[in-house]
């Protein structure tokens, strides 16, 4: 419960401090955003206004206050570039985000601990060797360069899956089966890199524990080679990668900004971009935020976790 108690007051520091970071970089962005919205022919009573609203008027640290406070209401502001509560079209768009995030992550993780595990496995075999490499390839590639690589390869040439969207633009609608097409190339892009440097790590650690005491014991006692392999071994890596999955979680999060953007998915990285280009600063804050947020979320989760499964881990 100490640990518990601990990890969550972190969270809350660690919070305030991704606030202030959103909303300092947010007010380094050069230019005026109330002139930009408003346009080159508003008046200067309607632009000091709009500052007003926008709260831009008064010191950083007062701007910082009324912000903050707000927030804390759920209160992002207004996105005038869209004519709605930063809120409402934040949350309107999280969904596929997380959608997107999620099956991102669980190919990730399973594909990783997979890959990971048999080339520890058969360490010094050929195959185990080219799953090393393959996953040392995997880390190499840039998110945006694979999201490009699989649309030409598995959209443009073979015509398996779609090209962009979530859903069928001429009317199939929001079924199943329709999203999950939609979602196999962007939730791949996202997930090969994580899932590459998951299985990297997952042979390392489980090469690590081959070595350990109770696995020597193990196989002293004439325990068959997978059971010590899958019951000790793995739970062993499994414990040391965890944390490896919750900053995994993170990148996935931050990489769908690309990907979104690729393959024109309906989400927050998607929002993001069209939040700068169109120089709208409480869009940009709110959306920022949320994905910190979600960050540092799923980063509390996998501590816990970890601390479930393995609760040798310091409190």
């Amino acid at each position: 419960m100490a640990y518990v108690v601990k990890r969550v007051g972190m969270l809350v520091v660690t919070w305030l401090l991704l606030s202030l970071v959103v909303f300092g970089l947010a007010a380094l962005v050069p230019g005026d955003p109330a002139s930009a919205i408003l346009g080159p022919y508003a008046t200067e009573e309607r632009i000091l206004l709009l500052q007003r609203e926008m709260g831009m008027s008064g010191s950083w640290l007062s701007r910082y206050w009324i912000w903050l406070s707000r927030v804390v209401r759920g209160d992002f502001g207004y996105a005038y570039s869209l004519d709605l509560p930063v809120a409402r079209v934040v949350w309107r768009r999280l969904g596929p985000t997380l959608l997107l995030s999620s099956a991102a992550l669980c190919f990730a993780v399973s594909a990783g601990l997979s890959v990971g595990m048999l080339s520890a496995r058969r360490a010094r075999k050929r195959d185990g060797l080219l799953l090393s490499a393959l996953s040392l390839v995997g880390i190499s590639m840039p998110t945006f360069v694979l999201a490009l690589l699989f649309m030409l390869l598995f959209a443009a040439w073979a015509g398996l899956y779609p090209v962009s969207g979530m859903h069928d633009a001429l009317g199939s609608g929001w079924r199943v089966r329709d999203i999950a097409a939609h979602l196999v190339l962007p939730a791949l892009s996202l997930g090969v890199v994580s899932a590459s440097v998951i299985a990297r790590l997952t042979r390392r650690y489980a090469l690590d524990a081959e070595s350990d005491e109770y696995v020597r014991v193990a196989r002293a006692k004439g325990l068959p080679e997978n059971a010590v392999f899958y019951r000790h071994i793995f739970r062993t890596a499994l414990a040391r990668v965890i944390p490896v999955i919750g900053l995994q979680a993170g990148f996935v999060l931050g990489g769908a900004v690309y990907v979104e953007s690729v393959f024109q998915w309906p989400g927050l990285g998607r929002l993001l971009v069209d939040a700068v280009e169109k120089r709208d600063l409480m869009l940009m804050q709110g959306t920022v935020l949320v994905l910190a947020t979600a960050y540092v979320l799923t980063s509390l989760a996998a501590d816990l976790v970890q601390r479930a499964i393995d609760p040798r881990v310091e409190a």
